[in-house]
């Protein structure tokens, strides 16, 4: 009994807050099939790659470093470690 009820009130909750879709209800996933036919575009891939840039954030803000130079740890007049890059090109 205390099952049956439970059930009931189950499916009772389950319909009002949407409910199970019905065979007259259109389905959504019709109408993305549709819009999901269109042919991929072609897209040209670069036959030269280009180099990764470094990053290297010094204490007036991060910027990309030219190449034949590296990133640094940067440190005080007494060593102490800023937390900030130095800039070394050789």
């Amino acid at each position: 009994m205390l099952y049956t009820r439970l059930s009931v009130v189950i499916t009772m909750v389950a319909l009002a807050i949407g409910g199970w879709p019905s065979p007259a209800q259109p389905r959504e996933t019709a109408s993305l099939s549709a819009a999901t036919k269109k042919s991929p575009v072609k897209r040209q891939v670069s036959k030269k790659r280009q180099p990764a840039h470094q990053v290297a954030c010094t204490i007036y803000g991060c910027r990309e470093i030219p190449g034949r130079c590296h990133p640094e740890q940067g440190y005080d007049w007494d060593g102490i470690p800023t937390g900030f890059d130095v800039i070394v090109c050789r």
